[in-house]
């Protein structure tokens, strides 16, 4: 899939696959969304629960996953128009995972296998424990 990031976009969107805020988002960009089916799925940046999203921030990213590459690019090219207002967009790429324990990137804390070392002073302990 090739996902392009829409920021600044109202948390109040609605990205599941069949909703009325998709349709809309298709319909606003049907110049370059020529194929709705080039959608796969959307979701925010955040993968948390959307009313958590929605209860601490107004707009977030948003992220289309397009099965064709011409629809991303086209998107990336030009920006999308939802309800009125044009939004800036990007190629997503997401960033590896950083570990809280070692700060190396590529995993998480709880499959760390390296010693513990602080985030702020490269201590021998836990960066919240830092003075």
């Amino acid at each position: 899939t090739y996902p392009v990031a829409i920021h600044g976009f109202p948390t109040q969107f609605d990205p599941s696959r069949d909703s009325d805020d998709i349709s809309k988002l298709l319909g606003y960009n049907s110049d370059i969304i020529s194929h709705p089916s080039a959608l796969q799925h959307a979701e925010f940046i955040s993968r948390k629960d959307p009313e958590k999203i929605q209860a601490k921030k107004t707009h977030t990213s948003l992220v289309l996953y397009f099965t064709d590459l011409a629809t991303a690019n086209n998107c990336i090219d030009k920006q999308i128009v939802f309800d009125g207002d044009m939004y800036r967009t990007a190629k997503f790429v997401r960033r590896p995972p950083q570990c809280y324990n070692c700060h190396r990137y590529g995993h998480f804390a709880r499959d760390c296998r390296s010693p513990t070392k602080c985030g702020l002073c490269s201590g021998v302990h836990h960066t919240r424990d830092c003075h």
